[in-house]
């Protein structure tokens, strides 16, 4: 018995040539449409409300609080959201944009924003700085991100990169999926102009609160020194993982100097943390 074998008439060859004309013409379109989105990202993310990015990254947090992070001290917690809020009222923060600071208990000194208006803030970070200047500039650094939306432009292209790797793998993106690889993205997008633009607001609101801006490069002047030669001595091996969103300490700090400079703004005398604070700080 013969096997049979198909013949392929001019007819059906001319079909499949059409058919996979028009899939890689799709596909190349799919890209395409993704490429254009990616890179005009700055302009249509940020037609998407706070109320919505809030909505979006809850059950995130939520499972956050619940099998990751663990609570710091709830009156040290008081006095950082205090001193943020009074920091958001000069900062003229997006209407809608409501800011929730939670302190988290790490041994690292770091702090964090993510969609929403979420701000996290180790307790950590107190024990490192010792005065009030210096955590409302990283308060406000971070009040900063959220005011000019970078989280949000962060976690957007992420995704859009999820949706594109999923597409060309062949698997099926879900929300999960998709949510956990752009958060992801989200920690590590800040780029120069945007570190730079977070800073200088910082810088402005410091010196409107306390009149100078004595205190502003405490936490990088911690993990950044100079050894005789002039070259920039790590603190801790953890410098790289706790500033992967705030990269280079001392262009930071030059960047810092040289705004002062630009503004005429001078460096004054700290304001120590409160008593009370001082007291709980060393109970950490």
């Amino acid at each position: 018995m013969n096997d049979y074998v198909h013949q392929i008439d001019d007819r059906e060859a001319r079909q499949i040539r059409r058919f996979l004309r028009g899939l890689v013409w799709g596909v190349l379109g799919f890209v395409l449409l993704i490429v254009l989105a990616y890179l005009t990202a700055d302009r249509w993310l940020l037609l998407i409300s706070p109320e919505s990015e809030r909505r979006f990254i809850e059950p995130y947090v939520e499972l956050a609080r619940d099998n990751v992070l663990q609570t710091g001290d709830l009156e040290l917690e008081a006095y950082v959201a205090g001193l943020a809020d009074e920091l958001a009222d000069q900062m003229h923060i997006p209407d809608g944009l409501k800011l929730d600071v939670q302190l988290i208990k790490s041994e690292q000194a770091n702090a964090v924003t993510t969609l929403g208006g979420y701000i996290f803030v180790t307790d950590g970070l107190l024990k490192v700085l010792d005065n009030e200047n210096s955590l409302a500039m990283v308060l406000a650094h971070e009040i900063a991100h959220a005011g000019e939306r970078h989280p949000l432009l962060g976690t957007g292209r992420g995704m859009l990169i999820a949706l594109l790797i999923s597409a060309l793998s062949g698997s099926n993106p879900t929300p999960a999926t998709v949510g956990d690889l752009g958060s992801q993205l989200m920690l590590y997008s800040y780029g120069r102009d945007q570190e730079e633009a977070a800073d200088h607001l910082a810088l402005a609101a410091l010196h409107s609160r306390y009149g100078h801006v004595g205190g502003a490069k405490q936490l990088f002047e911690y993990f950044a020194g100079a050894d005789e030669g002039g070259e920039v001595e790590r603190r801790t091996s953890d410098v790289d993982e706790l500033f992967s969103t705030h990269p280079n300490l001392t262009r930071r700090i030059d960047y810092i100097d040289a705004a002062t400079r630009q503004q005429g703004w001078q460096a004054g005398v700290v304001t120590a943390y409160p008593e009370a604070v001082e007291e709980r700080i060393r109970q950490l």
